[in-house]
């Protein structure tokens, strides 16, 4: 199935919440899927992961979940450094600022 995809930002307080969405291409309704990245943010693996849902006919959703704090696009490299960078960001983001 032809699908087109993309990033979305979403106004969420101080800072825009950037969103990669895939979809069908053709004009109809489609089941939606939210997709919620590892700590490592939206990276190659997850990308290709939305892209394929998308090809088999859903409509794929997915956020930067740490958007507040790192800049857009920021995917963490999967080594020892990225690994233990999350826990502090995700300590350092209030819990009425999570996703």
């Amino acid at each position: 199935m032809v699908f087109t995809a993309g990033y979305v930002d979403i106004p969420s307080g101080p800072k825009p919440m950037r969103m990669f969405v895939a979809a069908p291409r053709a004009d109809a309704k489609y089941p939606g899927v939210l997709c919620y990245s590892d700590i490592f943010q939206l990276t190659g693996p997850m990308l290709r992961a939305c892209v394929r849902l998308a090809g088999y006919g859903f409509v794929i959703a997915a956020p930067e979940i740490y958007h507040r704090i790192e800049p857009s696009g920021a995917a963490i490299l999967f080594d020892d450094a990225g690994r233990d960078r999350r826990p502090r960001s995700r300590i350092s983001t209030k819990i009425a600022g999570r996703l």
